[in-house]
């Protein structure tokens, strides 16, 4: 007598892919990358970057007074801006230096942005572009605080933090934050050699943003 065929089960069905935080991450990561300028697998959007990078002074001055408005240090030199409109969103960077020492003044609008912790999206572009740029240090903290400001009548937090330059060996400060503008966030990044300029000194500055 022959045994009935048996059909294996039925495995139960595979869950749809969420994938809609995969293609956010994956966004926010060629925002970065653009950010930086690693744009060579779109020439489109190499020439879009190439068109709005300049380091003329008066150009990089104008971009910085549309970001926000601050009092900088009189030897800090313009050094370079981006404006760089593209689909759904708009970043703009404008950066200030003088020999070690730095300010980036970053402005980001669009879909993309609006919707996020500014804080969080913050930090993340700032990490990237510590990560690429050859202007800046890795910074091996020593002390840290979180200091409350108040602008453009808004509490807005900044990270300020001391410690030793990862290659020169130099102390340093640095000082970080972020705050929601325009359907988007600004954000502001200053690093500075301890020794030429002082925590108290870098409190100014950021006192003076308007």
């Amino acid at each position: 007598m022959s045994q009935p065929m048996m059909t294996p089960p039925t495995p139960p069905p595979t869950p749809p892919r969420r994938i809609w935080p995969w293609l956010l991450g994956a966004g926010c990561g060629v925002a970065l990358l653009l950010c930086c300028g690693f744009v060579g697998f779109f020439g489109y959007m190499g020439a879009k970057v190439a068109q709005g990078m300049s380091q003329d002074p008066t150009k990089v001055r104008e971009v910085a007074k549309s970001i926000v408005e601050i009092d900088l240090p009189p030897e800090f030199a313009p050094q370079m801006s981006m404006d760089l409109p593209v689909p759904t969103m708009h970043m703009t960077f404008a950066v200030f230096g003088n020999g070690p020492n730095m300010v980036m003044l970053g402005k980001m609008r669009g879909a993309a942005f609006a919707k996020g912790d500014a804080e969080m999206m913050a930090r993340q572009m700032e990490q990237s572009i510590q990560a690429r740029s050859s202007g800046r240090e890795t910074l091996e903290a020593e002390n840290s605080e979180e200091r409350e400001f108040t602008i453009r009548d808004k509490p807005v937090k900044f990270t300020i933090t001391e410690g030793t330059g990862a290659n020169s060996s130099k102390k340093l400060v640095e000082a970080m934050g972020a705050f929601p503008a325009d359907g988007g966030f600004i954000i502001i990044v200053i690093q500075v050699d301890a020794e030429q300029y002082s925590k108290e000194r870098v409190v100014e500055v950021i006192e003076s943003i308007r």
